[in-house]
């Protein structure tokens, strides 16, 4: 035995998944926390609502009579369905590295497809190995003009530490890469 983790299994998250929603937002409140992502704090009531619309993915370990989430994110539609973003990609660290991310990136879109057929998928991240990822899923980087301008959406980014700078360059610029598939 190698000691690591048993390979997790993804799924559309639902009912059965609802407990975990205070540790996912608390792993992404500590993240952001200790500076090594610049992203929206994800209330745990979001969490729930987006896993009991079918709009979340989450991927969970199992083995050895315990199970515990390894990796999350959601959908959101934007501006009646135009846009669909992937948003609140988080794995914990003891996962990372084994691709994981992309997985449920890879999971989303499917997802989002099914769901949401004639939505463009973008998203924002100060993550280089989550933009990695979605330039190896056929994103491309863009300018913020080319995002939806659905005042929700942005409003999304009052949580986030670097809001500041947002609101500095008058919403054309950020920290995060904005990318558009």
């Amino acid at each position: 035995m190698t000691g690591d983790p048993p390979a997790p299994h993804i799924y559309v998250a639902g009912v059965e998944h609802l407990r975990h929603a205070e540790s996912i937002s608390d792993a992404i409140r500590i993240e952001v926390e200790l500076g090594s992502i610049g992203m929206a704090l994800r209330p745990p009531e979001l969490i729930r609502e987006r896993m009991l619309g079918g709009d979340a993915l989450i991927a969970v370990a199992e083995g050895g009579g315990s199970e515990d989430w390894t990796g999350f994110c959601y959908l959101s539609t934007w501006e009646a369905g135009a846009f669909v973003s992937t948003s609140a990609l988080i794995v914990r660290p003891e996962h990372r590295g084994r691709g994981l991310a992309r997985e449920l990136k890879t999971a989303a879109l499917l997802l989002a497809e099914r769901r949401y057929p004639t939505a463009r998928p973008f998203g924002l991240s100060t993550s280089d190995a989550v933009a990695r990822v979605n330039l190896s899923l056929g994103f491309r980087e863009v300018a913020y003009r080319e995002l939806p301008r659905d005042p929700a959406f942005w409003k999304g980014c009052e949580s986030c530490p670097l809001h500041a700078t947002l609101l500095k360059n008058h919403g054309e610029t950020c920290h995060c890469r904005a990318m558009l598939r």
